[in-house]
């Protein structure tokens, strides 16, 4: 996915100037919205323990268009954007595109704006040691009076919109990867 998706993106932005970036970023918000209300569900209720053992399912469910986990909707928005197929290429997880972001290949760091991605940090406690790791993400859609974000929200069991209210629980904002 990420090597159709950056390509096409860089087509998106007719000669990839800030107002460009801006709008495709726009874009990406607009096309999550398209989803809202569709079903979501935890990653992990279908495909179990992924970092410890990867399955197909892993892999291929939670992707939509009916049925997203967190990051499914980001994969399928991006590729509807961009009209690509959908092909994982070992970014299918928040942690996954959280570490790209990290090393600068398919995401960057990003600042705070419409259409980047919010990732949100999840503890753990791992062998008794408590632990954040990314554990999801979403688009921003405002940054108006509030910094609302595009989600599928397992808990309500929907794609939604709603409001960031604990900023302490963002890791950081990452986009994709345009250089």
């Amino acid at each position: 996915i990420f090597f159709c998706v950056t390509k096409r993106f860089r087509k998106l932005q007719f000669g990839r100037n800030n107002e460009a970036e801006a709008l495709a970023f726009h874009e990406l918000a607009r096309v999550a919205s398209g989803y809202l209300g569709q079903d979501a569900v935890y990653h992990q209720n279908f495909a179990g323990n992924c970092i410890e053992n990867p399955s197909e399912y892993c892999l291929s469910g939670g992707l939509g268009p009916k049925k997203f986990d967190c990051s499914g909707l980001i994969i399928r928005s991006l590729c509807d954007l961009l009209d690509c197929t959908i092909e994982t290429d070992g970014l299918r997880h928040v942690r996954d595109m959280w570490r790209s972001a990290e090393e600068h290949t398919a995401y960057m760091r990003a600042s705070l704006a419409v259409g980047v991605l919010a990732v949100m940090r999840r503890r753990y406690m791992i062998d008794g040691i408590p632990t954040e790791i990314p554990g999801h993400i979403g688009v921003v859609s405002s940054v108006e009076d509030e910094v609302t974000i595009i989600h599928a929200n397992p808990r309500n069991g929907k794609v939604e919109q709603s409001i960031l209210r604990d900023q302490t629980n963002v890791m950081g904002y990452i986009a994709l990867n345009l250089a």
